[in-house]
């Protein structure tokens, strides 16, 4: 199932993976952009986006080895309930940003709020989990690319 076909889907469990993850991009930019006026918020966010990472794209723990406590961490945030309790509470620190300054770190407690939001509806929809993001297969993509006809370039008359 393409991306695309799962957005169709309206299963509310694959928006909130998708929302969690584009929240976790906003985390890292905007934590960077504001370090220094947010700075405990910024570092709030950087350790909020690498839990985002490993509890939602899951192929990554193979790359990164990770120990047993972290193993358990997913597992138990694998639950639903216990996941949308999770970005609640990742959203009500990140709101508690604009006690310190309304610094552009809102769009990541925006994107974090619409993420408990589409979990939260899940559950009262009861749809099912999302499929996992699967690993992307280098050697298949490498090997599609050798064999796909390159374009000759065409130079330009001097």
């Amino acid at each position: 199932m393409s991306s695309w076909e799962e957005f169709k889907s309206g299963n509310f469990n694959v928006y909130g993976r998708w929302s969690a993850i584009i929240s976790g991009i906003l985390l890292i930019a905007l934590g960077i952009s504001n370090f220094i006026s947010v700075f405990p918020f910024a570092l709030a966010g950087f350790g909020i986006a690498g839990v985002i990472v490993i509890l939602e794209i899951p192929f990554v723990t193979k790359w990164c080895p990770t120990g047993p406590r972290t193993q358990k961490m997913s597992e138990f945030f694998s639950n639903p309930v216990f996941k949308t309790a999770l970005y609640a509470a990742f959203s009500a620190v990140m709101w508690l940003s604009i006690l310190m300054a309304g610094t552009s770190i809102l769009a990541a407690a925006i994107g974090l709020s619409f993420t408990t939001l589409a979990y939260g509806v899940a559950i009262i929809r009861k749809d099912p989990a999302a499929v996992p993001l699967k690993q992307p297969n280098v050697a298949k993509l490498a090997a599609k690319a050798a064999m796909s006809p390159s374009k000759p370039v065409k130079s330009a008359a001097v």
